[in-house]
């Protein structure tokens, strides 16, 4: 349990990126989680399936479970979100570095600096 806790929002995303997926080959809307699982390679338990259900009921999609499925309607909301995250997984690092503000670069002048500082400091002795 403590494993699924500590990975849920990974889960989340790949789970969401996957639905996209299927959802762009045909699938859908209502998805079953097990086998979306077992067609995209994603290693879920039962229990962490129930969590992604109930923390996204609602605000991302609906749910649909019973004693032998656990099923999965994405709505608009969760649509975009999976846009969402899959627009931030195809940023690359330009991408990212040409995004930081005025202040971020500041702060990286000034962490640079001060490696530099010590950097001279302990080769001076």
């Amino acid at each position: 349990m403590t494993k699924a806790l500590l990975h849920a929002d990974e889960l989340e995303d790949r789970l969401f990126l996957a639905m996209l997926d299927l959802s762009r080959q045909g699938a859908g809307p209502e998805f079953d989680l097990q086998e979306v699982c077992r067609v995209k390679g994603i290693d879920a338990t039962p229990q962490a399936l129930l969590r992604f259900t109930v923390d996204n009921d609602v605000l991302r999609g609906s749910r649909n479970v019973g004693l032998k499925h656990i099923r999965f309607t994405m709505n608009a909301d969760g649509r975009r979100h999976a846009l969402e995250l899959e627009k931030q997984k195809t940023r690359t690092w330009r991408d990212r570095v040409g995004g930081m503000s005025r202040g971020e670069w500041i702060g990286l002048a000034g962490v640079l600096a001060t490696i530099a500082g010590i950097g001279v400091a302990v080769w001076l002795g």
